[in-house]
């Protein structure tokens, strides 16, 4: 499918990165609450880093302007070269409220019987709530609807020094990943992999490479010019 992608893609240590900027600032929770986009961005990388570590292959992120999606991971195609892998991620929350489960939350909102969303979209479920999930019940629900698309939920097991979250993929198998994100970064940097992306058509397959952007200096992501305007109120200039 053809959609609108954007031309500049960031390794998913780059939120990680302005994360622990802000951080000298005030603490992991209050940063949260304040900076909206920088929080879905670290959702993106969280979910980035899982893919790599279930595949080996490096995934990109970038978030959109517009909604739905929230954002677009990227990676290349490991069957088709030269070409790219994108996923539209839809996040969401469940906060356990009114009794409600998760399995109830997503039939009533993203997976209802008659899909509402394709096989290029992934649901990603940040878990607010220390309610007992029944994974298996959702799985069966969702293979029993042939839902077409993925749905992963996310949640937070440690937020400093290092940023720890399980991530479980649900359909159409059951699986967990615990994401370190210091660690994903660490072997982004020993696979020297871009931290900054920017796409340019070329004639031919053979020809397409993956290199630094030449544009990173000039170029912020959403969640980094987003944050700055907040940040300016604050009075808080970051290094």
């Amino acid at each position: 499918m053809l959609i609108d992608t954007p031309k500049i893609w960031y390794s998913p240590t780059r939120p990680f990165s302005y994360h622990y900027k802000i951080l000298e600032h005030m603490d992991a929770i209050t940063l949260d609450k304040k900076f909206k986009c920088l929080r879905e961005a670290k959702t993106l990388a969280v979910a980035g880093f899982a893919l790599f570590m279930k595949t080996g292959n490096p995934t990109f992120l970038n978030l959109c302007e517009s909604d739905p999606p929230d954002g677009l991971l990227m990676r290349s195609s490991t069957d088709n070269f030269g070409t790219l892998e994108i996923l539209k991620v839809e996040i969401t929350h469940y906060f356990g409220r009114q009794n409600e489960t998760l399995l109830e939350q997503l039939q009533r909102t993203k997976t209802p019987e008659k899909p509402i969303f394709g096989s290029d979209y992934l649901v990603l479920v940040e878990l607010r709530t220390q309610n007992t999930i029944d994974y298996e019940e959702i799985r069966n629900y969702l293979n029993s609807i042939n839902n077409p698309f993925p749905v992963w939920t996310l949640k937070p097991l440690q937020l400093t020094p290092d940023t720890i979250a399980e991530v479980i993929i649900i359909n159409p198998d059951i699986h967990k990943i615990v994401v370190n994100a210091g660690e994903a970064a660490f072997k982004y940097k020993e696979q020297k992999v871009p931290h900054v992306l920017e796409i340019k058509r070329v004639a031919k397959p053979k020809d397409v490479r993956f290199e630094e952007s030449e544009t990173k200096i000039i170029s912020k992501p959403l969640w980094e010019t987003d944050a700055e305007r907040t940040l300016d109120k604050l009075g808080i200039h970051l290094s």
